[in-house]
């Protein structure tokens, strides 16, 4: 997955991230590529977190979802300073309780990687974000 976000003084940040492969089991430790490319004049530190999301479907009814964050954002190594491209690793581990999967048809769980930015410009508060 890759986004890209312009500013306004004309540089622009793209960030994108890879996993090693779909599925993983409890306990397990997943290993979060992180790639940036900084067109800006300032350093940029990315984080990574891991989030649950309950989604409860009931028969002929509208969808209902439940975002959890089950995990401290992770952050890179160092930041990416400003006019670098740089790729890093990021460590996360799904918890040993995590439910990986539910016999109910109402219900679903899934699992995002997310990896987000918040660029350190003054009265700025962009942010970019990649799930």
């Amino acid at each position: 997955m890759e986004k890209t976000l312009h500013l306004a003084g004309g540089g622009k940040v793209t960030l994108s991230g890879a996993l090693e492969r779909k599925a993983y089991a409890p306990g397990e430790m997943i290993a979060v590529e992180v790639i940036i490319a900084n067109g800006t004049d300032v350093p940029i530190q990315p984080q990574v977190a891991l989030y649950q999301v309950q989604i409860f479907a009931p028969h002929n009814q509208l969808a209902r979802s439940l975002d959890a964050r089950i995990s401290e954002p992770a952050s890179t190594t160092s930041p990416v300073l400003a006019g670098e491209t740089a790729a890093q690793i990021v460590q996360l581990i799904l918890p040993t309780n995590a439910c990986v999967s539910l016999r109910c048809p109402m219900i679903t769980i899934k699992y995002l990687v997310h990896i987000s930015t918040t660029l350190d410009i003054p009265h700025s508060v962009d942010r970019l974000n990649v799930d």
